[in-house]
């Protein structure tokens, strides 16, 4: 855990997200930002992705969403401390049900997640080394829109609450679902988002065997900010 002496923002480790429906990837080439910064100048550019997922349950989610919460409730009052306006609690998670399904029809049932980083993210393919401990690399352009992946993030606090900071992409497999570039997709809506339910997940499960060891190998060192 690192908290900014600066600005107060209280950064976590990264952890394994869940298996996800990539959107909105700009991973090989950063995406103009509009948003701007203290100093009311443009910030800088940056790679972004969207992860979203069934809110009928996907493969890691528990976990996720276990291990995400026991950290978060460390990270709180390190953030609280020395301020006056003091955060109970935060949302983990953003409700697809609350966007406009006709323009983005995928957020459908879903939770999603949305995570920047201004250093290019690594991007793995699902195949291990001949060690079986590291995951393999693979280019960024060649991850899609409707990809089953694996994100790497790394949590933190700020005055807006918890948001995710981008660190690397694991592509596990692409199914035929597409998403084009509108927001849409070239499937019928019913067959957008799969269930991710333990039938699919063992039809997605890779193939070789995944030690503790191989699961955190793709994961960068985060120093401090």
């Amino acid at each position: 855990m690192y908290k900014n002496p600066k600005y107060g923002m209280v950064y976590g480790e990264v952890i394994r997200g869940p298996l996800c429906r990539l959107a909105w990837a700009s991973l090989a080439t950063p995406k103009e930002n509009k948003q701007k910064g203290d100093d009311g100048q443009p910030q800088a550019p940056k790679y972004e992705a969207t992860f979203v997922f069934s809110k009928d349950g996907t493969e890691g989610y528990d976990e996720f969403a276990e291990g995400l919460g026991a950290m978060v409730g460390e990270m709180l009052p390190v953030f609280n401390e020395g301020r006056s306006a003091k955060f109970s609690d935060v949302e983990y998670l953003q409700d697809g049900d609350g966007q406009d399904h006709e323009k983005y029809p995928f957020y459908a049932n879903s939770w999603f997640i949305q995570a920047r980083n201004k250093d290019k993210p690594a991007t793995y393919s699902n195949e291990l080394n001949e060690e079986g401990s590291e995951w393999l690399p693979k280019e960024a352009e060649e991850l899609k829109g409707g990809n089953l992946v694996i994100p790497y993030l790394q949590p933190f606090l700020h005055d807006k609450g918890l948001k995710y900071k981008l660190v690397a992409v694991r592509f596990v497999q692409d199914d035929g679902v597409k998403f084009a570039s509108s927001g849409g997709s070239s499937r019928n809506i019913g067959k957008l988002l799969m269930a991710l339910d333990s039938d699919i997940v063992a039809k997605v499960a890779p193939k070789a065997p995944i030690t503790e060891a191989a699961t955190a190998a793709p994961v960068p060192e985060v120093t401090a900010p």
